[in-house]
């Protein structure tokens, strides 16, 4: 397993482990590295460390040696530099009208070589610049296009919570955030609230939602309906115990329970005057009020006997969709269909 180390680069962003060279580098401690763009300085963040193979599959930059006084002049020096080329570039942009705005401007620490980041929404011309450019400075230029979250992690800044961002400080690449991550997490959808200084979606929106997937999941879990046998048992235990009592009969809740070996409770005695188990309950009795009542209730209970305090019925009268009863005025009037035309 090789020897790394973990390094940060002056500017910000992330860790980036890189081959440890032979001398011993301590923590803190700047150094000199071979990068995409040339030598670059960077700061040791991490000591020496091996890593495992799986991890080191995209290959390993190299870091160089130590920094020593001479190349510490000359990355001050470098900076001064990029100050003014950055200040130059700007109005040669400006004079052409080129719709692109220039974000940093880094020098390799050999001084051989420039890299511009500029932010353009559409493809932009810019090989009259780099000329003027190389004309001007005196080494080679390179223009680089980035996007609204690169420009965000190049210039740094302080987010909502108070504290760094985070693109500038340790997140290597930029995760996809969607605006369902912040509905899911019960978060507030005004676009103000969960955009960051780039004017995008908030990478740490991506932190929790995992976490608050999982609770989400396991939540719904609980509250699934319980299993057919169970609420089979469920039922049963609430039917009552014997079919002469409305209720599940038993012993009260919180009382003791029987001791062990005592005789099965006997099924429950109906009271007097009760009806017996199986029997419909007897009628109320008729008032005195309400004779008519008892007279057009009496053919629903059987007999179809003429009753008390009602008119016989004509032949015909009181079948099923030939005619209804109508009481008005304590007697009873028979009341024909229309007849059709």
């Amino acid at each position: 397993m090789p020897e790394v180390v973990g390094i940060q680069f002056i500017k910000g962003g992330g860790v980036f482990y890189y081959r440890a060279p032979s001398e011993q580098l301590a923590l803190d401690s700047l150094c000199v590295v071979e990068s995409e763009h040339g030598m670059q300085m960077a700061r040791v963040v991490r000591g020496q460390r091996s890593l495992s193979e799986d991890r080191t599959r995209g290959g390993l930059h190299n870091v160089l040696r130590a920094a020593s006084p001479r190349d510490q002049e000359q990355y001050k020096k470098n900076e001064r530099r990029e100050q003014d080329a950055y200040r130059l570039c700007r109005r040669k942009v400006l004079e052409k009208n080129l719709q692109m705005k220039l974000v940093d401007v880094n020098f390799t620490l050999d001084g051989r070589k420039a890299v511009f980041f500029f932010t353009a929404e559409n493809r932009v011309d810019f090989r009259e610049l780099v000329k003027e450019l190389a004309h001007a400075l005196k080494l080679k230029i390179e223009m680089r296009q980035i996007g609204v979250r690169d420009e965000a992690r190049r210039l740094g800044g302080v987010g909502c919570c108070g504290r760094p961002l985070c693109c500038s400080t340790f997140l290597k690449d930029f995760s996809s955030v969607s605006i369902r991550m912040a509905k899911e997490q019960n978060l507030s959808l005004n676009p103000t609230k969960v955009s960051g200084l780039c004017g995008r979606l908030m990478c740490c929106l991506a932190y929790e939602y995992d976490g608050t997937l999982a609770k989400s999941k396991r939540r719904r879990h609980d509250e699934k309906p319980a299993h057919k046998g169970q609420a089979a048992k469920s039922a049963a235990k609430s039917q009552p115990a014997c079919k002469s009592c409305p209720e599940p009969c038993g012993p009260p809740e919180g009382a003791p329970a029987a001791p062990a070996g005592a005789s099965a409770p006997q099924a429950c005695e109906p009271q007097a005057g009760a009806p017996a188990p199986g029997t419909n309950a007897a009628l109320p009795a008729e008032q005195p009020g309400n004779a008519s009542q008892a007279g057009a209730s009496a053919p629903q209970r059987g007999a179809n006997a003429p009753q008390e305090g009602a008119r016989p019925s004509q032949p015909g009268q009181g079948q099923p969709g030939q005619g209804h009863f109508q009481r008005k005025d304590n007697k009873f009037r028979h009341k024909h269909p229309k007849r059709r035309q």
